[in-house]
């Protein structure tokens, strides 16, 4: 279910992968590749590692390129599913694409085409704005320079560390 998140908090590994239904990815990759090739697509992030909240983050921070902002994210997701299942659940065959706010009516009608779900999830922000996920019963919010700070400098962080945790 969030095998990257119980692996990073627990160190475990467990449980089978999520079962792939290969047409219903079929047909989820050619709606992508249609948006992409009308132009459509600003951006798009597959929810396999990490699930949505990770998806969400890397599309608002892009690479991490000098000079290029970090954008906010502002979405509600009405989920009758534990928060951990819907912010770091693995499943296989959900897409973020992020489209100018005119194009959400093609992309819903490029889905339904292609026979794949499809619904709005929320707005991309305003660059160095707010990271924001409301869940029913929970919320993720920070600003997305913080949260660029933490995600770019991870492994740094982990490189300078002394060995084993204690002083060298």
């Amino acid at each position: 279910l969030a095998s990257e998140w119980l692996y990073v908090r627990h160190d475990r590994v467990a449980g089978a992968p999520p079962a792939v239904d290969l047409e219903v990815e079929r047909r989820l990759q050619r709606c992508v590749l249609e948006l992409v090739q009308e132009g459509m697509v600003q951006s798009a992030h597959d929810c396999a590692e990490g699930g949505l909240a990770i998806a969400l983050a890397e599309s608002a921070l892009g690479r991490g390129d000098p000079g290029i902002p970090v954008f906010g994210v502002d979405v509600t997701l009405d989920d009758p599913l534990p928060p951990l299942a819907v912010l770091f659940g693995e499943a296989q065959g959900r897409v973020v694409v992020s489209v100018p706010a005119d194009g959400a009516a093609a992309v819903q009608a490029a889905a339904r085409r292609h026979g794949v779900p499809c619904r709005p999830i929320g707005t991309v922000g305003k660059p160095e704005g707010r990271f924001r996920i409301r869940l029913r019963s929970a919320f993720v919010e920070t600003d997305a320079a913080t949260l660029a700070g933490v995600f770019f400098g991870a492994i740094p962080r982990i490189m300078e560390a002394p060995a084993g945790g204690g002083e060298s």
